[in-house]
């Protein structure tokens, strides 16, 4: 349902804190205060969407920061301008670096524990996405300044 909290966040309780964790991000809230917010536990449990919980200025903060780590469902529609697209687009990153970074890979050269190979291929790889996106970036630049 548009609004409400995507699957992939995971909401979780402890003594003294609420963890909300999607992607690369993870926010720690002060379990008194979601507990003293009706609305903010009903905006986890997925009971209301962001738009009902946006009523108390006082949760409007955290709705954009969770709005902006992409932790929402977006609205649906029929066409997108190009600036819905990349507001749309701009939260997906952070689940894509969550999912490149996971690889194992990344801990061993992170640990140090990556092979001379290793290490040699992750530079190739890198090179080789990193030129192709600076020949995508240089079009789509071109294109937006013509705007």
């Amino acid at each position: 349902m548009q609004g409400q909290l995507r699957k992939g966040v995971n909401v979780t309780y402890s003594d003294d804190t609420v963890r909300i964790a999607f992607a690369l991000w993870t926010i720690e809230l002060p379990k008194s205060w979601v507990q003293s917010k009706p609305i903010v536990q009903n905006l986890l449990e997925r009971k209301c969407t962001n738009i009902e919980a946006a009523l108390d200025p006082e949760v409007q903060p955290l709705l954009r920061l969770l709005d902006a780590q992409g932790c929402f469902i977006p609205e649906m529609k029929d066409s997108y301008t190009l600036r819905e697209v990349r507001a749309r687009f701009d939260p997906l990153k952070s689940v894509w670096y969550a999912t490149y970074y996971s690889h194992p890979t990344w801990s061993r050269i992170r640990d140090g524990a990556a092979s001379r190979n290793e290490l040699i291929a992750w530079m190739l790889h890198n090179y080789h996405i990193s030129r192709l996106c600076r020949c995508h970036w240089r079009s789509a630049s071109s294109y937006e300044q013509k705007r």
